[in-house]
């Protein structure tokens, strides 16, 4: 009887024919390692505290908090101690492939006072093992390489900026029966059901490919039990587009559905919070329609939808009239 093995690769579970990994995973594997010197360089923006705009106009005020000259973790411990633990994890494996190949090493040790940078090192390391991406075919360690690489890409991602919790994914309305008792003749009591709609608001994980109503809001004082009911996110799209149009919701909130809005979205939130302001004496670009009595702005989602359609294409239109306007050199 012969053995059916299956990949191990991350959710995978394809028959494997030969090898310790199907080609699909290795592939995946091979697109996370080419990510990680990019993302490396990311993580080094984010240490120096380059990756946010300030409000101000460069200059502090006596008595304004001074920024720390890294960033640090909520618990204390540099960023730059964390990306350097991640990327341990990289090193080794890289030098484990190369002294399979008969390859040099990475040059890991410090020379006096000076250690080579991850901007060296990172790439040397990922070249490594993209020449060598067979490697975790052949061998029985080849699937433990292909989670280290998935797992370093994720910890350096959350290095750069922690996703939203959960963005908006629209009203609930799923079918629910509600029961309610009628008093009937003489002591007896009749029980009657009728159908309504759910009315929760539902919102998606960050990543997930299902929405269940469980009744979360980002107010903690509206947070009850939801139907339960678990619905598709990539069914919910296009009716999600139409839904939000209407509603009025969190400039904030808008704009962290925008990925599922509008695929291929790159207004970032630098923009969007502008778009209220004055600009020089002129009337800001959006109007809120109403404000909670928490002080919360609401804006009407097709008002933000109509912006970031303009936004990308203006961008892209002014760039391209510039070159065509200029008038060809005659020698």
């Amino acid at each position: 009887m012969v053995e059916v093995r299956t990949c191990p690769g991350h959710g995978c579970g394809a028959t494997l024919r030969d090898g310790f990994l199907c080609r699909r995973c290795r592939h995946r594997a091979e697109l996370t390692i080419g990510d990680l010197p990019s993302l490396t360089a990311e993580c080094d923006v984010t240490i120096a505290r380059l990756d946010r705009v300030g409000r101000g106009a460069g200059h502090r005020k006596k008595g304004d908090e001074q920024p720390l000259l890294v960033k640090v973790r909520g618990d204390g411990k540099p960023v730059s101690d964390v990306v350097d633990t991640t990327l341990q994890l990289l090193y080794e494996w890289s030098d484990h492939v190369a002294t399979y190949y008969g390859w040099p090493s990475l040059p890991l040790h410090v020379r006096g006072d000076v250690r080579p940078p991850r901007s060296l090192l990172v790439p040397a390391a990922a070249r490594t093992l993209l020449c060598h991406a067979d490697w975790m075919r052949i061998d029985q360690q080849g699937p433990d390489l292909a989670h280290a690489v998935w797992r370093i890409r994720s910890d350096l991602r959350a290095v750069i900026d922690r996703p939203p919790e959960r963005t908006y994914a629209g009203p609930c309305q799923a079918p629910i029966l509600v029961m309610e008792t009628l008093p009937g003749a003489g002591n007896t009591i009749s029980v009657r059901g009728h159908e309504t709609r759910c009315d929760r608001d539902l919102y998606r994980r960050w990543g997930s490919s299902t929405i269940v109503c469980d009744g979360y809001d980002p107010d903690p004082r509206k947070r009850e039990g939801g139907c339960g009911t678990e619905h598709l996110a990539v069914n919910r799209d296009a009716f999600l587009v139409v839904t939000v149009k209407e509603q009025l919701l969190p400039l904030r909130l808008l704009w962290e559905s925008l990925y599922v809005l509008m695929p291929g979205c790159t207004v970032d939130w630098e923009t969007v919070r502008r778009w209220p302001r004055r600009n020089n004496g002129s009337p800001p670009r959006l109007t809120s329609n109403v404000t909670t009595a928490a002080g919360v702005a609401l804006y009407r989602g097709s008002d933000v939808l109509a912006l970031a359609a303009d936004t990308m294409p203006r961008q892209g239109r002014r760039r391209i009239t510039r070159h065509a306007d200029q008038e060809p050199q005659v020698g």
